[in-house]
């Protein structure tokens, strides 16, 4: 997900996060999202971004995510 998508995301959104770890891929809800934009090594922009999926929540960032239509 591009930086302006993700800086318009809402708590409770609904997103697709990716397999990772052995984990399946999936769907959850969005808790919480930081304002603060990062920069990875390949100077891509994202936001951490709190999902919760099946009684768990994980943080990711949020070029991996990917908005559910």
């Amino acid at each position: 997900m591009h930086i302006k998508k993700a800086l318009e995301l809402k708590i409770n959104q609904i997103v697709n996060y990716p397999a990772d770890r052995g984990e399946s891929a999936g769907t959850g809800k969005i808790r919480s999202m930081s304002k603060t934009i990062n920069k990875n090594i390949h100077g891509v922009e994202y936001i951490w971004v709190t999902v919760q999926m099946f009684g768990k929540s994980a943080v990711w960032p949020s070029n991996r995510l990917q908005e559910r239509i």
